[in-house]
C-alpha cells in the first residue's frame, strides 16, 4: 500500500480484519461460557440441584477430560496472554486452530464445573489465534502476521468485556509496548470488535452499579492505603501460585484439575458466590448487605480457589477472578473504615478501586486496569481514585521497581 508522509494504512487495515475475526471468536466464546455458567449454577445451587455425591462421578470425568485436553494442547493452558506476548516477540508459535479448539472445549467445560476461571485471558489468546489464522489464509508475511496477532488480541479483550479502549491499551501495555504499527492495529481491531459485540450483546457497561457519586479529593489517602493492600494481596497471590505450581507438577497432567473440581462441589454448599468467573460475586457485593466476616471470607476463599484453579493448568484466565477478589477487598476496606469511624466510604466506589488495584498488582498493567474498570462500570468519575490505587498497588507488588 502507498505510504503518506511515513504513515502506512496497512496496520489499520490489518487491524480491521483481525478485529472481525478476533471479535467474532471472542463473542462466540462469551456466549458459550454464559450457557456453561448457567448450567453450573443450576446443577450446583439451583432448585432441584443434585447432591454432591451424585455429581461426583460427572465432575471427576469432566476434570479428567480437561486435563487430557491440556496435555494434548499445552499452549492452550491457563489464560494464554504470555503465549501471545512471546510469539509477538519472536518466541514459540501457536498452532492457532489447536489453541482455538482446546480453549473452546476445555474453557467451557471448566466453567460448567464451576471453576474460578476468567474469560479475558483466553479471549486475548483466542483473538490472537484467530488473527494469526486469517493471516495464514491470506498468505501474509511475518510482519503482517504479527500485526494480525496484536489486533486479534485487542479484539478478544474488547469483545468479551465491552471495553474497546481497554483492549487496545492492553496490547500497547502488555503485548507490544514499543510498536506503533501494533498500536494502530490494536486500536482499529478493538473498535471493530466493540461494535461487533455491541450488536450481538446488550451494549453498554457490564456492571449495573447505578449512579455512583464522584469521590471527594479528601478521600484519596484511603485509596492510597487500599492500593497498598492490593499490592500486598498481589504479592500473596504470586507466592501462593508459586507453591501451587510446584505442588501440581507432582501430579499427572490428566489428574490436575480433579482437586479444583472437587473443591467446587464443596464450595457450592458453603460459599457459592466464589464459583465460576466472578461477575455474579461482584454484582452481589455491589448490591450491599454483606457483613465484614462474609466479605473477608469472599476475599480469602475466592483468592485461594482461583490459585488452585489456574495453577491446575485448566484453560481459563485471571481477569474476572482477579476483579472479584479486588472487589471484595475494596468493599471490605470501606466497611472496616466506616465502622472504625475513619470516614463514611462508599463500598461501590472502593469496590471499583479494589478491582483496578488488584488487576494492576497481579498483571502489572495499571493503565489497562483503570480503563477496564471504568468501561465495565460505565463511569469515568472514579478514574483518579482508581489510578491512585492502581499505581500504589503496582509499586508495592514490584517492590518499588517496575
Amino acid at each position: 500500500m502507498r505510504e503518506v508522509r511515513g504513515f502506512s494504512p496497512l496496520p489499520v487495515f490489518l487491524g480491521l480484519v483481525a478485529g472481525l475475526a478476533g471479535g467474532l471468536v471472542s463473542a462466540c466464546y462469551r456466549m458459550m461460557l454464559s450457557e456453561a455458567e448457567s448450567f453450573s449454577m443450576h446443577a450446583l445451587t439451583g432448585r432441584g440441584a443434585l447432591s454432591s455425591l451424585a455429581l461426583l462421578p460427572l465432575w471427576i470425568a469432566g476434570a479428567v477430560v480437561i486435563g487430557l485436553l491440556m496435555e494434548r494442547a499445552p499452549m492452550a493452558r491457563r489464560g494464554g496472554v504470555p503465549r501471545v506476548k512471546d510469539e509477538f516477540a519472536g518466541g514459540p508459535a501457536m498452532n492457532w486452530w489447536r489453541v482455538l479448539a482446546a480453549k473452546f472445549a476445555a474453557g467451557g467445560l471448566g466453567i460448567a464445573l464451576g471453576l474460578s476461571l476468567g474469560r479475558g485471558g483466553p479471549s486475548v489468546q483466542m483473538g490472537a489465534a484467530a488473527g494469526k489464522g486469517v493471516g495464514g489464509l491470506l498468505g501474509a508475511g511475518d510482519e503482517e502476521r504479527r500485526l494480525l496477532l496484536a489486533g486479534g488480541a485487542a479484539a478478544g479483550l474488547s469483545a468479551t468485556f465491552n471495553a474497546p479502549l481497554a483492549g487496545a491499551v492492553f496490547v500497547m501495555e502488555a503485548v507490544a509496548p514499543r510498536s506503533v504499527p501494533a498500536a494502530l492495529s490494536a486500536l482499529s481491531a478493538s473498535w471493530v470488535a466493540g461494535r461487533l459485540a455491541g450488536g450481538i450483546f446488550a451494549s453498554g457497561p457490564l456492571f449495573s452499579f447505578g449512579g455512583i457519586p464522584a469521590p471527594s479529593a479528601g478521600l484519596l489517602p484511603h485509596y492510597l492505603v487500599l492500593g497498598i493492600l492490593c499490592g500486598a494481596a498481589g504479592v500473596l497471590f504470586r507466592r501462593m501460585s508459586a507453591v501451587a505450581d510446584s505442588s501440581f507438577e507432582r501430579v499427572p497432567p490428566a489428574w490436575r484439575v480433579i482437586p479444583p473440581a472437587l473443591a467446587a462441589l464443596v464450595l457450592a454448599r458453603l460459599l457459592p458466590q466464589v464459583l465460576t468467573g466472578g461477575h455474579g460475586m461482584i454484582e452481589s457485593i455491589a448490591s450491599g448487605g454483606y457483613g465484614l466476616k462474609v466479605l473477608l471470607f469472599l476475599f480469602v476463599v475466592k483468592l485461594a480457589f482461583t490459585v488452585m484453579c489456574t495453577c491446575s493448568g485448566a484453560a481459563g484466565g485471571l481477569f474476572y477472578p482477579t476483579l472479584a477478589v479486588g472487589a471484595a477487598l475494596g468493599a471490605l476496606y470501606a466497611a472496616v473504615a466506616s465502622r472504625a469511624g475513619l470516614a463514611q466510604l462508599s463500598q461501590v466506589g472502593f469496590l471499583m478501586a479494589g478491582m483496578a488495584g488488584l488487576i494492576s498488582s497481579v498483571m502489572r498493567t495499571p493503565a489497562t486496569a483503570v480503563i477496564l474498570v471504568a468501561e465495565m462500570a460505565g463511569t469515568g468519575s472514579h478514574l483518579l481514585p482508581a489510578a491512585t490505587t492502581s499505581i500504589a498497588a503496582l509499586l508495592v507488588s514490584c517492590g518499588g521497581k517496575w
